[in-house]
């Protein structure tokens, strides 16, 4: 399935958790969006523009589609993306909105941002030039992507942004 269908829409409800490593392996459990909250910082997300008009139609194959550019960078030591997916703000809450029901993948980082392996590092910028939003009815809204790795230390880490989603058609 390509890029473009899998950033549809599916709810799943999101809640603040911990990260903790299994005490039987000393390796980290599966991540949970549950987990998000509790990760320490160690990837920067950058949004540009930030704040997004609509257009008609466009790549999402829905009724609108607001397009902008995502660029993920280390903060520090090199970190390997495990997953990552986007976040709509619905009732004061952060839903899931990936079209697999699932994070996307290390994969699917390193194709959609140029980064091979999946692994972002230091002083290195890596984008994805036509990331979107896409909504049959032109509403505001927020969407905050995230991005969970590894860094070489073995701990988990995160990095997130949001870009506002105007109810409002490029003229």
């Amino acid at each position: 399935m390509g890029r473009f269908m899998a950033i549809a829409f599916l709810i799943v409800a999101f809640c603040c958790g911990c990260n903790s490593k299994s005490p039987e392996t000393g390796n980290l459990q599966p991540f949970e969006l549950s987990d998000l909250g509790s990760l320490p910082v160690g990837l920067e997300v950058v949004h540009s523009p930030d704040s997004v008009l609509a257009q008609k139609g466009g790549g999402s194959g829905y009724d609108y589609t607001w397009t902008f550019q995502t660029t993920v960078r280390s903060t520090g030591a090199p970190v390997t993306i495990q997953e990552f997916g986007a976040l709509d703000e619905e009732n004061d809450q952060w839903v899931l909105r990936n079209f697999t029901k699932e994070f996307f993948t290390q994969n699917d980082f390193a194709e959609w941002y140029s980064c091979p392996g999946g692994v972002v590092t230091e002083g290195k910028d890596f984008s994805d030039p036509s990331n979107w939003g896409g909504a049959n009815c032109l509403r505001p809204g927020k969407t905050k992507w995230f991005f969970v790795g590894i860094d070489d230390n073995g701990n988990r880490v995160k990095g997130e942004a949001v870009v506002e989603q105007i109810a409002e058609l490029i003229e």
